[in-house]
């Protein structure tokens, strides 16, 4: 097992790399998939080294953020935030890759920034940076070694659940992710507008409303 966690680790770096390598050529969709994916790989190398065993691994994106909610961040191993910051990433992987929609450069440096930081915590809190330096492969071994990753990091997804339906999942993930984003909004208008309204009826008869009164403010 703890080669699948240096594997995973390697993995999570060379993520990591690449999301740089893409912002500087301004591909902010790729800069954030490989930030989420190199955040991916590091929790996943972390549940294995908290001891979930590999055949117990979360098969889906949303249980692999939940076991590391659970294992990770109830346990008081990392702080709750890495927790938010993987749940927000995965949004937005999934508005890069299935929407449409080009991400704007600084929600991508911003999302690589916190990448960085999330499989720098996750390394240490696991003592995941000493293993990984450890087991590091020869220039010799290092092909054969890459190929075993690739590997290793293809049975970790359930191989049943088909690309077209892992797209139609993805996409409507988002959708309702934006939904609950503009009923929160529009709750959020409906308060403000009723707090109005209290405060108009509020107003004496015959005095200036302040809200009325175009040099205000």
């Amino acid at each position: 097992m703890s080669s699948l966690i240096d594997a995973l680790t390697r993995k999570g770096r060379r993520a990591l790399r690449s999301a740089r390598l893409d912002l500087q050529d301004g591909d902010t969709d790729g800069a954030v998939n490989r930030s989420y994916y190199a955040m991916v790989n590091s929790a996943q190398a972390a549940l294995l080294s908290s001891g979930v065993p590999e055949d117990r691994l979360p098969r889906t994106h949303s249980g692999l953020i939940s076991a590391f909610g659970e294992h990770a961040v109830k346990s008081g191993k990392v702080h709750p935030d890495l927790g938010r910051t993987i749940s927000k990433t995965e949004s937005l992987r999934l508005r890069a890759d299935y929407t449409g929609v080009e991400l704007d450069l600084a929600t991508a440096e911003k999302t690589l920034k916190g990448a960085e930081n999330f499989v720098q915590s996750v390394e240490h809190a696991f003592g995941l940076e000493l293993h990984s330096r450890e087991a590091a492969p020869s220039p010799k071994e290092a092909p054969e070694q890459e190929a075993a990753e690739q590997q290793g990091d293809d049975s970790l997804w359930d191989k049943s659940e088909g690309m077209e339906e892992r797209r139609r999942q993805a996409i409507q993930d988002w959708l309702e992710y934006r939904k609950k984003q503009r009923d929160a909004a529009r709750s959020a208008s409906q308060k403000r507008e009723a707090a109005r309204s209290r405060d108009q009826s509020r107003t004496p008869d015959g005095a200036p409303d302040i809200a009325d009164d175009p040099d205000s403010g």
